[in-house]
């Protein structure tokens, strides 16, 4: 099977992390974040996967090609505009085309959810598109009825006015940013900008309920780390669950990851809380740090006092967004 990550975005929300890497590069656990969702792939033995790229595109490319080249085939969509998530689509085209269903994951998201039990309603159902649903009800906007079909997407202003009616016999989902869709949806996807929950719009007006359907996800967690809390919360559940493999028997009341062998801890170092610590990261002594994410190559001098923090070579930036002078 094949899929296409979707990879081109500004990562605007988690400014000014993404004024360093882009979104996809963004290390969670001390791997960037890409890595998470092609090692998802690959489980299910995905061998041919598609990349969009936009904003730093080099870094992205680069990265693709050092760490996976070597082991799948995965092809490259460069965008001189932003094509939203319809047009990254229609530039795979001629990649997509054939009998099998393909995969789309955003590639800001990490989780564990099963896809061989989605793939097999979508056979079952012969639907175009089957988006993973999860239920979230800060953002819950997909309105699926009771055999799973999608009805309608919403926004908070539509909740009690003209689909009133439809939202009392549904049910309201978010959607994760992982679907399946069968090749013949290409040909409702115009040329150009274009983005999928408009695509799945129309056909929902076209063919009425049936043809876009929805199932809840199977799986421990999903999240999206689209915002400075939201990124630091990540690392937070990950690493206070048996999902994550957690180090640093030393530090009995804390959470500590370290991303590899090349790691300098003092004794006298106080971690609390969560801390993930990336490759090639010194942390000297009479250091505090709590709730906080190291990018590899980072080095804490001594007398650092932080919390809920992230920290690289070039910058330290607090929850507030303020920065700290390294």
């Amino acid at each position: 099977m094949k899929a296409v990550i979707l990879a081109a975005g500004f990562g605007k929300r988690l400014r000014p992390l993404t004024e360093y890497l882009p979104k996809v590069l963004i290390p969670i656990l001390g791997v960037p974040a890409i890595d998470h969702v092609l090692n998802h792939l690959f489980q299910y033995d995905i061998q041919d996967v598609g990349v969009n790229v936009h904003y730093r595109s080099e870094q992205i490319i680069s990265s693709l090609h050092s760490r996976h080249r070597k082991h799948r085939n995965i092809r490259i969509s460069q965008e001189e505009e932003i094509l939203g998530t319809g047009g990254a689509l229609y530039n795979f085209r001629e990649f997509l085309q054939g009998k099998e269903p393909f995969w789309v994951h955003n590639g800001d998201i990490i989780c564990d959810l099963d896809l061989i039990s989605a793939l097999s309603i979508h056979q079952k159902k012969g639907a175009l598109a089957t988006l993973i649903l999860w239920d979230y009800p800060p953002i819950n906007s997909v309105l699926m009825d009771q055999s799973g079909d999608v009805i309608d997407f919403l926004s908070k202003r539509h909740l009690h006015s003209e689909v009133k009616d439809k939202y009392e016999k549904g049910r309201l989902m978010t959607y994760t940013g992982i679907a399946i869709l069968d090749p013949k949806i290409l040909d409702y996807i115009p040329k150009g900008c274009s983005e999928m929950p408009e695509v799945y719009q129309n056909i929902i007006k076209i063919h009425g309920p049936g043809k876009i359907c929805g199932v809840k996800g199977r799986g421990l967690y999903w999240a999206d780390f689209g915002t400075f809390a939201k990124y630091l919360d990540l690392h937070q559940y990950l690493l206070s669950n048996k999902s994550a493999n957690c180090s640093g028997s030393a530090f009995p009341e804390s959470f500590i990851h370290k991303a590899g062998e090349s790691i300098v801890i003092a004794k006298s170092a106080n971690l609390n809380g969560f801390v993930s610590i990336g490759n090639d990261c010194v942390i000297e002594g009479d250091v505090f740090l709590k709730d906080c994410i190291l990018w590899p190559g980072t080095k804490v001098r001594s007398g650092t006092k932080l919390q809920r923090s992230v920290l690289s070579k070039d910058f330290i930036f607090q929850e507030n967004d303020k920065k700290i002078k390294q």
